[in-house]
């Protein structure tokens, strides 16, 4: 009879026991469970005097969970920052006293979780103004204003994993000035080097940025696709380059390979092709079956393929890609570039001993319409020695300003050769004003 007493005195002290563990175990799991988790640590933030900038504080918990930011150990209350339910604290008008540690604290009812982040506030050299377009052609006309947003496109063909700081904002600058169009970086996935170039070289993995690459993605409508770029060419004349081995045969494969890809892409989707050194001013969604014109030196009719806008399926491109399959050399980097656009669109539009004219609206083969636009519209400052290193002067002169005036964008010439942008060069002051968080990001790191 004893012994039964100790056995049931046993169970009983046992499942005590395991009660007790259980219910540890439960508040534990409701611990656990109930206080707040950082997702990710807040990113460090730049952010150029005058413009915005966001911080987030993305917190996992099954409880509710209060989040708040201070600066400098206060709480925020001026009316230049806007905070919201999901941890994001945007600064307006960013102001150089507003550099500094700012921490979110967020809080539940059974615990709480801190995490600081420093923001770095960059003095803005001065702010640039171009003159009010009064050209004809802009899309910011009544009738054009409401058109349809087109898709803008890149192409970075090193086979780097990230942008430069200036590529970037080449990124950036498209999709502030078209905030309705879809901004895609198509980048190869093969590291590539064009022998004859030694910048190719020199843009090497310390001048690019992961960081500001992935930064590009605040911008809801931009996206970064890692591809073999060249099977964009598949089912194009242009395959023809790839299947018969052409481009291991080249000394620029990284040129040849971006200019047989933008035309196939524009032939087979439509869009507008930008080159990774332009820097976007105005809306773009008027362009339309166009590219432009760049004359200089001896040569009045030229084309540059920095910039071309085209409807998918259109005669011309297809033309065109056929006559760059015809006209590869693998000794000249442009063979298939500006040299085969301007061959090709004198075949196309039977021009062959005529100047082109600006704005004019050309008949070509089988009734298809085309158009070139004047050289200021995409090239207000050409590639010409003495003209490019405008782009360089470290104080911007009002008279170069003024030569914007009737840009839909600007290809900076020399921009992925390394070389310095002082803050007051008109390079430096474009950037600061259409593609502000880039550059301060770049400044934060240590150059733009």
């Amino acid at each position: 009879m004893f012994t039964r007493y100790v056995r049931r005195r046993v169970k009983k002290i046992a499942a005590f026991i395991v009660l007790l563990v259980l219910m540890d175990l439960i508040k534990s799991l409701i611990l656990w469970q109930g206080s707040p988790r950082l997702i990710r640590q807040p990113q460090d933030l730049d952010v150029l005097e005058g413009g915005s900038g966001r911080l987030t504080c993305d917190v996992n918990s099954l409880l509710h969970t209060e989040i708040s930011w201070s600066f400098r150990d206060e709480p925020i209350h001026q009316r230049r920052f806007e905070s919201g339910n999901d941890g994001q604290l945007w600064l307006r008008a960013a102001r150089v006293e507003d550099g500094g540690t700012y921490r979110c604290t967020a809080d539940t009812l059974l615990a709480r979780i801190t995490a600081d982040v420093q923001v770095r506030v960059i003095r803005r050299h001065r702010r640039i103004v171009i003159p009010e377009a009064d050209a004809d052609d802009m899309c910011e006309t009544a009738e054009r204003r409401h058109l349809p947003a087109k898709n803008i496109f890149f192409i970075e063909s090193t086979g780097h994993k990230c942008l430069t700081a200036r590529q970037a904002c080449s990124v950036e600058s498209a999709a502030r000035a078209n905030p309705d169009a879809n901004v895609t970086v198509h980048m190869h996935t093969t590291l590539l080097t064009d022998q004859m170039f030694g910048w190719s070289e020199s843009l090497s993995n310390k001048t690019r940025s992961c960081r500001i690459t992935q930064r590009l993605g605040q911008f809801d409508r931009v996206q970064i696709r890692y591809e073999e770029l060249v099977e964009h060419t598949r089912d194009t004349p242009l395959w023809i380059l790839q299947s018969d081995n052409h481009y291991n045969d080249s000394n620029y494969p990284i040129h040849h390979r971006s200019d047989a890809v933008r035309a196939a892409i524009l032939w087979k989707y439509g869009g507008i092709y930008l080159d990774l050194d332009c820097m976007v001013l105005r809306s773009l969604k008027c362009l339309h079956n166009t590219t432009g014109m760049n004359p200089h030196n001896d040569k009045k009719s030229w084309l540059e393929n920095g910039v071309m806008s085209f409807d998918a399926k259109h005669p011309f491109m297809y033309y065109l890609m056929r006559y760059m399959a015809y006209k590869y050399n693998p000794e000249d980097y442009i063979s298939i570039g500006p040299t085969a656009l301007t061959d090709a669109f004198k075949f196309f539009c039977n021009l062959w001993y005529i100047d082109f004219t600006p704005s004019k609206v050309y008949q070509c083969i089988n009734d298809t319409t085309m158009m070139l636009k004047r050289h200021d519209a995409f090239y207000p400052i050409n590639q010409e020695r003495k003209k490019k290193e405008k782009f360089y002067l470290p104080d911007a002169d009002d008279a170069d300003v003024a030569l914007l005036k009737n840009s839909f964008l600007v290809h900076v010439y020399g921009a992925g050769s390394g070389r310095p942008v002082p803050e007051g060069s008109l390079y430096g002051l474009l950037a600061q004003e259409y593609c502000p968080t880039v550059y301060a990001m770049a400044i934060g790191e240590g150059k733009f």
